[in-house]
């Protein structure tokens, strides 16, 4: 029978606005302040029950329940301005008054929405995460709202927002108050599509309204409920049935969405979130879920067709063991569950797609001890990148070498340069003792004379002046820990061919040339790795040279490379990462370091001096003459040095200049 006209308490009812399974809604009209309102009527048969402690309890209890909703002041919760009971011709009206808000509710918004597009899913955590927080505000002062649904939730519009509705949470008309010392009621109330297992049972609990939040998500992301039916058809779902994954009726959710949604609808309530608001940010890290982690994994042809493990390093340092079935083929994608990224803080991880590449690499140095014409290319594992650190304050780089010379230690060098000496001496020029006395004191720096005699019959001599060997005497920075003194043996500026050899290999997406008064090292297929190397071997020495990232991901040398596949790889990248790997058979089989530097000048074609010492098992790291990390290692004890470009996930471009290389003797 329609209320129209009735007045209860000061409110006279004007017209039916609303209605469901637990009341009516109707407009009214506060007489007393000409003010129009909301208000909620729930109507009940009024008790012949004689029991009046009975009586007494129950309007107690409501009474509380309702004085506690009254107290709940939040930007999303709809006010509660006033309550109370009326008895009217053997029926009970329990009457809620509130606010009237003319935008309706959010199911009326999503009728309307639906008309132009579907949500997206920022829109959808939009509305989740004002749900929730509403809701989370009810908890936190013990009250369970127990009828979570779109039509529950009154939709204020903003100007400032006039695409996306502002949530108002109405309608504790159900809803119950915890406390230690109550007892909930056993009546089942809520509405069938939305109740949690323990709602049909009558033991409503704060994560009662994490479940149907869940269900509105799941509505609001497929446009369907996870169960339908009948009453009894939907206890019985709710119960034993578990909802398909949304990801399975849209096709735009992946299986982080998934895994957050599932959790949400739990059979058991301990098996849900620990909060609803936590609930609420795992979904919107779930809906910020990029893809399936991926990697690459090279390995040799006999660990392809015999099979093997292996210890991969992956972004956050996390290691983790695989096993490459036997028969593995080049470009084969090993799907390993749980080994990829968070779907979200604390969740279970997406899988790892990790893809096999075989490795090949170039003909090894011929006999004559001169570079080959192929430059090396190495599939390997993209180094992590952690998240960039900001630039530190720029740092000196040492001036340009104006003279190319490449020098090697020999037995005669101290006998030429004696010979040298006794001819000025016997020629009586003052002028030449005074230089010959300057080149004595260079020599005895440095360990080096001033003329050299390169040890292969095929390479021709050069003549370096004593200027040259001071301006490179072994760098300060270098000498530390260690109070050691190297001794120079190259210096190249790397403006023109002679100790690293212009290269190509087109099949391989690699190049090394000169080019611009640089030398150029450019990998064009992604995650291969391109080194261009010289020709000497190298056991305790030290190494520098300045590169610059012209595009791509990172630079870095190569060093004590024996060319059958067992070498050093430092990498320096542009976003700040830096790495330290030792390759055995052409992969990586040890990530030795790891982590980011201030001390890298982030970023394309920023200038940056890196350095390698290497003496016996230990190995220093050097960037922009500032000492990085020190690790031991003795896998490999001596090779060539080499420049390399490692495409992890984009063409790379490299320069380098200015390389110099001393010894220890």
């Amino acid at each position: 029978m329609p209320l129209d006209g009735t007045q209860l308490g000061r409110y006279r009812l004007l017209h039916l606005i609303g209605s469901g399974g637990m009341g009516e809604v109707y407009l009214a009209e506060d007489v007393r302040i000409a003010r129009r309102v909301a208000i909620k009527v729930v109507r009940t048969e009024a008790t012949m029950s004689t029991d009046e402690p009975a009586i007494q309890e129950n309007e107690r209890l409501f009474q509380r329940e309702m004085k506690a909703i009254t107290l709940l002041d939040h930007p999303h919760i709809l006010p509660l301005y006033d309550f109370g009971e009326e008895t009217r011709d053997n029926a009970t009206f329990t009457y809620m008054v509130m606010p009237y808000r003319s935008e309706g509710s959010l199911s009326d918004w999503l009728r309307k929405h639906d008309r132009d597009q579907p949500l997206s899913p920022q829109d959808i955590a939009h509305i989740i995460a004002q749900a929730a927080d509403a809701l989370q505000h009810a908890h936190n002062h013990q009250i369970v709202h127990q009828d979570v649904k779109p039509s529950n939730f009154l939709v204020r519009n903003l100007d400032e927002k006039p695409e996306r509705p502002d949530l108002l949470l109405a309608d504790f008309g159900i809803a119950k108050l915890i406390t230690s010392t109550t007892s909930m009621s056993q009546n089942i109330r809520g509405t069938p599509v939305y109740m949690a297992p323990e709602q049909w049972e009558g033991h409503p609990v704060f994560a009662t309204d994490q479940y149907a939040l869940g269900v509105m998500a799941y509505q609001l992301l497929t446009r369907r409920a996870p169960f339908s039916g009948r009453l009894e058809q939907l206890m019985h779902q709710h119960f034993h049935v578990q909802p398909h994954p949304p990801s399975r009726l849209s096709t735009r959710l992946s299986p982080a969405v998934d895994a957050v949604i599932l959790r949400a609808l739990a059979k058991k309530p301990e098996e849900r979130f620990p909060s609803i608001s936590s609930f609420a940010r795992a979904f919107q890290q779930a809906l910020q879920y990029g893809d399936d982690l991926r990697t690459t994994l090279a390995i040799s042809q006999e660990e392809a067709r015999q099979g093997t493990q292996r210890l991969i390093t992956l972004p956050g340092s996390r290691r983790i063991p695989v096993t490459i079935p036997p028969a593995a083929h080049d470009g084969q994608v090993l799907r390993l569950p749980e080994q990829g990224e968070l779907y979200y803080d604390g969740g279970p991880r997406g899988p790892l797609l990790l893809t096999i590449m075989l490795k090949e690499r170039s003909t090894p140095l011929p006999p004559d001890n001169k570079p080959s014409s192929t430059p090396e290319t190495l599939p390997i594992n993209p180094v992590p990148s952690p998240p960039p650190v900001p630039d530190d304050q720029p740092i000196p780089i040492p001036p340009a070498v104006p003279v190319l010379k490449r020098i090697k230690l020999s037995p005669l060098q101290r006998i030429l340069f004696v010979s040298l000496a006794a001819i000025l001496l016997i020629s009586g020029a003052i002028g030449a003792s005074s230089i010959y006395q300057q080149q004595i004191e260079a020599t005895q720096a440095t360990a080096l004379t001033a003329t050299t005699i390169a040890s292969n019959p095929a390479s021709r001599a050069l003549t370096v002046t004593a200027q040259t060997i001071a301006t490179n005497a072994y760098p300060a920075y270098l000498s530390k820990p260690q109070n050691d003194h190297g001794g120079l043996t190259l210096v190249d500026p790397l403006n023109q061919a002679e100790y690293w050899q212009p290269a190509a290999d087109t099949s391989w997406g690699s190049s090394c040339t000169y080019t611009q008064s640089v030398y150029d090292v450019t990998q064009t297929k992604i995650q291969r790795m391109n080194i261009c190397f010289g020709e000497s071997d190298y056991a305790d020495f030290a190494v520098e040279v300045q590169m610059k990232i012209i595009r791509g991901d990172c630079g870095g040398l190569d060093f004590r490379d024996d060319n059958s596949g067992r070498s050093y790889i430092f990498d320096v990248c542009q976003n700040g990462s830096y790495a330290l790997s030792f390759y055995s058979n052409n992969t990586t089989s040890q990530i030795l370091l790891h982590s980011t530097s201030p001390y890298i000048r982030q970023g394309l074609k920023q200038p940056n001096t890196i350095a390698v010492k290497a003496r016996g098992s230990s190995i220093d790291l050097y960037i922009n003459q500032k000492w990085v990390e020190n690790t031991t290692d003795n896998s490999q004890s001596a090779g060539s040095v080499g420049f390399l470009a490692d495409a992890t996930n984009n063409p790379t471009e490299v320069t380098y200049t200015n390389v110099r290389i001393w010894v220890f003797g």
